[in-house]
Parts: C-alpha cells; sequence; structure tokens
C-alpha cells in the first residue's frame, strides 16, 4: 500500500483503536460499549475491534473498489469512525482524570449507558454519514449538468 492519503487515515485509525481498547481498561465500570454491558467481556469487545481493524486494513491494502460511489463510503465511515474513537478517548480520558464521573458513570444502568451510547452513534456516526453518502449520489448524479468555467485563479467562483 502506497503512503497516500488513505494509509496515514488508516493507521490513525488503527492506533486510535489501539488507544481506545488501553484507556478502555482504566474506565471499566463505566463503559458504555453495548457490547460489553451485554456480554460483560472486554474479550469479545477486542475480538471485534480486532476483525473491523483488519477489515479496514485489508480493503486499503486490497484498494479495489467497484464505483467511486464504494471508495467515497469507504472514506466516509472511516472518517466518521475515527472521529468517533476520538471522541470515545476524550471522554475516556477526561473519566480517568475525574474519578467522580467515573463514579457516576458506574452507577448508570445498563440500559441508559446503552441509550446514551446510541444516541452518540446515531448524531455523530450514523446521521452524518447517511448525509454524506446522499450528498455524494445527488452530486453524482447531477455533475454531468453542470458546465464548469475555466478559471485564472483559485479565489475566483
Amino acid at each position: 500500500m502506497k503512503r497516500n492519503t488513505l494509509f496515514y487515515l488508516v493507521v490513525l485509525f488503527v492506533l486510535l483503536n489501539i488507544v481506545d481498547t488501553i484507556t478502555t481498561l482504566f474506565i471499566l465500570p463505566g463503559e458504555s460499549n453495548p457490547i460489553y454491558l451485554l456480554t460483560k467481556s472486554l474479550i469479545i469487545v477486542l475480538l471485534l475491534k480486532i476483525a473491523i481493524v483488519c477489515v479496514v486494513c485489508w480493503i486499503a491494502y486490497k484498494n479495489k473498489y467497484t464505483t467511486e460511489n464504494a471508495y467515497f463510503l469507504y472514506i466516509t465511515i472511516l472518517l466518521y469512525g475515527t472521529l468517533v474513537l476520538l471522541l470515545a478517548q476524550i471522554g475516556n480520558i477526561y473519566a480517568i482524570m475525574h474519578p467522580a464521573v467515573l463514579q457516576q458513570a458506574a452507577t448508570m444502568t445498563t440500559q441508559e449507558k446503552v441509550a446514551s451510547y446510541n444516541q452518540l452513534i446515531i448524531i455523530v456516526y450514523a446521521l452524518p454519514i447517511i448525509f454524506t453518502w446522499l450528498c455524494f449520489v445527488i452530486y453524482q448524479k447531477s455533475v454531468k449538468d453542470v458546465i464548469f468555467k475555466k478559471r485564472e485563479h483559485w479565489w475566483e467562483w
């Protein structure tokens, strides 16, 4: 795989998954990952993370996509996944640095934790992916009808 933008995005995604796993060990009583809450097994979460990272790396390594749309959707999922992991890291580190917050999270019920986790995933991950994909589909369908004007400078519209 060439060291291009996709390479660095995948590396960032992998590194954030590793950091997420490490920081999760410090906040287990307050962990809100639904898979962990339902199984009470960090091993299952870790295996799922490894599987996701392997799939992401395999897709990037093969670097063959059926359409521009498929590649764009892959990049979008990867970018928003990285954003969600980054937000998780901020939350984990905040909980590590503020034991009272971790204690409060530990007292929440499984249902409350799953509901807040799902809300975060829908708002920060699912809705933006759907909206971004819809924008790209509309762009692809409409770009053939657009006349592009040559410009001399980058700031000219």
